[in-house]
């Protein structure tokens, strides 16, 4: 595993972007954790903004990898999965919406941007996660946080911790044997499985039953005629049954 560099903001634009612009000042040699308890420009996929409040787990991981590793696109899941485990050692039980939200209750908890750009010979990497730990919640807002879940404050320098560690396993595994050691897990705590969704990339939407994934992870929906698709990104919306 390698060794952890930890900078920490009380307040900045964003912990992906601060990742991106200093990239050349970190060392290669280090998984670099950037923390903020606060930003000001939070971004999630689709360069949707994203509320961020103080009380809040704001992190972001940097590191590179050789130019078109297998690797790339895996680390979403891989970086959700691990937050998964943390919480449901805590005795939570969140689910996975396909392929970097975590839902509990079916409200969103936490959402990953991974942002890929090229760094001289190799590939560099800002994996950000943003966690609702011990901020209010909005009422309009279909999210939730780990306070209103459970009813106790967390300590953040701790979760962050716990999600670091699993995700340094996790992601040593992924190296080892790519994503098929982490199929069952993932597909039992899967949003959706069994149920009706709709299936967005670019110009292509597909509506069906969410069946599960494929041994690289990707979704598998089958449409009322039988066809069956494979999504390897993508956004799903629950649609109830008779839509």
């Amino acid at each position: 595993m390698m060794e952890v560099h930890y900078v920490h903001f009380e307040e900045i634009d964003s912990t992906n972007t601060w990742a991106k612009t200093h990239f050349d000042e970190l060392n290669p040699q280090m998984l670099t954790c950037i923390t903020a308890g606060r930003q000001t420009a939070g971004h999630g996929r689709y360069g949707r903004a994203w509320a961020s409040k103080k009380g809040n787990l704001h992190l972001t991981l940097a590191f590179s990898l050789p130019l078109n590793s297998p690797l790339l696109p895996h680390l979403a899941q891989i970086l959700t999965f691990s937050l998964w485990q943390c919480l449901e050692k805590e005795g939570l039980s969140p689910q996975i919406k396909w392929p970097n939200d975590l839902l509990i209750d079916g409200k969103k908890l936490s959402g990953v941007l991974v942002e890929a750009f090229p760094h001289e010979q190799a590939t560099g990497l800002a994996l950000g996660i943003g966690v609702n730990v011990n901020a209010p919640i909005e009422i309009e807002q279909e999210t939730t946080s780990l306070f209103e879940t459970t009813g106790k404050r967390w300590h953040l320098d701790e979760l962050r911790d716990r999600i670091i560690e699993r995700f340094q396993a996790n992601f040593q595994l992924l190296q080892e044997e790519g994503f098929p050691p982490f199929k069952a897990a993932m597909e039992r705590c899967l949003a959706y499985k069994g149920e009706k969704i709709s299936c967005h990339l670019g110009e292509k939407t597909v509506e069906g039953i969410l069946e599960g994934l494929s041994q690289e992870g990707a979704l598998i929906v089958q449409s009322e005629d039988g066809t069956t698709h494979i999504f390897s990104s993508g956004e799903i919306t629950h649609l109830r049954l008779g839509q």
